[in-house]
This record gives structure tokens, sequence and C-alpha cells, in this order.
């Protein structure tokens, strides 16, 4: 479901290397044309790939936590893959409590519409006036310490 639209077929996955100077190598093609994955793939479909090779592992039976954390999964994904990535998290969902923070609201939307069997909570941080003026206080200071002379 995170492949949707896509014209990037993805082959072997290798971890290559050894001790502390370990790689993973994807071979990729692009409409049967062999290339580099980082060359072909835009963000988005970079983005779905970590997370097809994330969360099947994380959800394995064998593990311990009954509990999924995500934060801002559908950065720079289209709508095909944010859709595909909803009914992902719907069925991981069915085993286990997914969380997943995002500013994006598509995603919301999809859960929205997605079937009764996806209970999501919405939640919307809205900061006083006065922390807002204390956090531009602060990056204020930061930038002036930053750029003084010395």
């Amino acid at each position: 479901m995170l492949r949707q639209e896509s014209n990037v077929d993805l082959g072997a996955i290798r971890l290559a290397g050894s001790a502390t100077q370990r790689r993973v190598e994807l071979d990729v093609s692009v409409d049967g044309t062999p290339g580099s994955a980082l060359g072909v793939m835009s963000q988005g479909e970079v983005n779905a790939l970590a997370l097809a090779v994330f969360l099947p592992r994380a959800t394995l039976p064998a593990s311990p936590f009954r509990f999924l954390v995500i934060d801002d999964p559908v950065q720079a994904m289209d709508p095909a893959k944010v859709d595909g990535l909803a009914r992902v998290l719907e069925a991981t969902a069915s085993g286990r409590q997914v969380i997943v923070f995002t500013h994006d609201n598509r995603l919301v939307q999809v859960f929205a519409a997605l079937s009764s069997a996806c209970h999501y909570h919405p939640y919307e941080l809205a900061p006083t006036a006065a922390e807002l003026t204390s956090w531009l206080d602060q990056a204020a200071h930061l930038h002036a310490a930053s750029t003084a002379p010395g």
C-alpha cells in the first residue's frame, strides 16, 4: 500500500560493510531501468520505503511492545502514499496501539474517512500568548548569541 502510483521497483535489500561501517544497499529500477535508489526516489518514496522496512520489524509477534509511535510519517508523501499509509496503520492498530504525531492534516482527514474501526483522537497544540512570546524571546536570544562577534 505504500508503493501506490510509483514507477520505482524495489529489488533486493542488502546490509553491506562490517562493524561500524555498515550500510544498506538497495537494488531499484525505474520503468525497468536499473538505477541508484537515492538518485531516483523522491523523498516521499524514501520515507515510504523506510516505513515499509520499519513497520514489519516493529510489529513482529515477538516484540514486547504492544504499541507503535511514529513522528510525522507523511512528510513529503504524495496523496496516494498518505492514503496507503493510513490503511497500513489502521490494519496495524487492530493488534496494537498506534500513536502518530503529525502536523499534516492529510493524514487526519484520511483517518477520519476510514471505517469506524479506526479510532483517532486528534490533539492540537495551542500555546498561550505568553508561551509564544517566551519562545520568540528565547529564539531571538539564541540568534543574538550566535551572531555576536568574538
